[in-house]
């Protein structure tokens, strides 16, 4: 499988990949238009996305008001989305190292995702990033509901 890296206005939200965004975040589809000049990396074959990162940098005047506790003032690297529907292939592997030599490149100090752990599939997920070094630190609320918070300290 192959990696690519697209703006999102190049990728199409109708594909039933998004559908789990969708039904969890209730403004999914206008945060993914205001996006639509960010890059994700994406892994297609013939029946649409099989895989989706999104990663963003926040400065250290970021507001992470709606995280408890509270983040202290660092340079972080957001997993904005990240899900793989084809598993058994390597690439969440593979987009680990991607958001790790980014935030290396970047020198950030963290890296940080937010998550729901409402059904089996984003616990599988939050299982393998704490597998990478992830550690659990509370908790995000916002209109969609409470997620949980992991980060990795970047060395």
């Amino acid at each position: 499988m192959r990696i690519e890296v697209k703006p999102l206005r190049e990728i199409n939200l109708e594909d039933n990949f998004f559908d789990s965004f969708k039904a969890s975040y209730v403004d999914f589809a206008d945060w993914f238009s205001r996006k639509r000049d960010e890059k994700a990396f994406i892994v297609r074959n013939g029946n649409g996305i099989e895989a989706f990162l999104l990663l963003k940098i926040e400065e250290e005047d970021e507001d992470y008001s709606d995280i408890e506790p509270a983040f202290p003032k660092k340079r972080r690297l957001k997993v904005c989305s990240f899900k793989v529907a084809l598993r058994g292939m390597g690439i969440g592997g593979s987009f680990v190292s991607i958001t790790l030599g980014i935030a290396k490149a970047q020198k950030v100090d963290e890296i940080y995702v937010t998550i729901f752990d409402d059904d089996v599939y984003r616990r599988e997920l939050i299982r393998f990033l704490a597998a990478c070094g992830f550690k659990f630190h509370g908790y995000k609320n916002s209109q969609s509901g409470c997620e949980k918070v992991y980060v990795r300290e970047v060395k």
